[in-house]
């Protein structure tokens, strides 16, 4: 966990990854919970190598938006304003994962995708911390390094 960035804390690792597939619910169900402690919480996964974007935004306690480019079938959601600018950037009517299956709007995906990648988001609606660390950055506090506990089985966590 990094101390106060901006106003925000990220909380850095595979533990708050939106993409993992056996843990994608637990993460968000968590995000909620912190959203409704916070007011707003956000989780981000960004494949280096161009290989998939998710995003999970979470406010007051619900999920507003998370876009998962590995599995678009649980996006839910509008998109966010940013997704919005790029979706008409690129002619894509509706929301990208609406045409996840869409031969026709392949481009189109693929060109939304690169200019709207996690990454993107994550600097735009808090921060990047992995790749950009904005260099104007009002930091308090001190980074904490942190082991999350195993779960026991049966444990909700």
């Amino acid at each position: 966990m990094t101390g106060e960035i901006n106003g925000w804390t990220a909380v850095v690792g595979p533990w708050c990854n939106p993409a993992d597939v056996s843990r994608r619910e637990e993460v968000r169900l968590r995000v909620e919970a912190l959203s409704g402690t916070y007011g707003e919480a956000h989780a981000f996964y960004w494949g280096a190598q161009d290989d998939g974007s998710v995003w999970l935004i979470a406010r007051d306690g619900h999920t507003v938006r998370r876009y998962n480019s590995l599995a678009p079938w649980t996006s839910s959601g509008d998109p966010l304003p940013l997704e919005q600018h790029y979706l008409d950037q690129f002619n894509i009517p509706g929301r990208p994962e609406d045409h996840a299956d869409d031969d026709d709007m392949y481009d189109g995906i693929w060109e939304f995708e690169s200019a709207c990648s996690a990454q993107k988001v994550a600097e735009t609606v808090s921060l990047d911390v992995v790749w950009r660390m904005p260099a104007n950055a009002v930091v308090r506090g001190r980074l904490v390094l942190a082991r999350v506990p195993d779960r026991t089985p049966g444990d909700p966590a």
